[in-house]
C-alpha cells in the first residue's frame, strides 16, 4: 500500500509488531513499530497507538516520509491521568 500518498508503495507486515519495508532510490528501509505503537493502519497513514503504565494513553498519528526517514505528525492524543477528566 502506499502509506503516505507519494506513489511509492510501501509493504505492511503484521506480526505482533509492525513492520514497514519501503524501497528507496535503489535501498530497502525497514521501521519497526513494537505491540501497541501501530495499529489499524489506514491506507491515508493514519494509525492508532496507545500505551499503558501510571497513565493510559491512546491517539492517532499519521505517517509520511522525508527521503528515506519515517516522520510522524500526532493527529490526536488522549491523557487519562486517573481522573475522570481527559485532556
Amino acid at each position: 500500500m502506499d502509506v503516505d500518498g507519494d506513489s511509492i508503495n510501501e509493504l505492511v507486515i503484521d506480526c505482533g509488531d509492525t513492520l514497514i519495508l519501503r524501497y528507496y532510490e535503489g535501498t530497502v528501509y525497514v521501521y519497526g513499530f513494537t505491540f501497541r505503537s501501530l495499529y489499524h493502519l489506514k491506507t491515508d497513514g493514519s494509525y492508532s497507538w496507545n500505551h499503558t503504565g501510571s497513565d493510559f494513553e491512546y491517539g492517532e498519528n499519521q505517517i509520511y516520509f522525508e527521503g528515506a526517514e519515517i516522520k510522524t505528525k500526532e493527529l490526536y492524543r488522549i491523557v487519562n491521568e486517573d481522573e475522570p477528566n481527559a485532556e
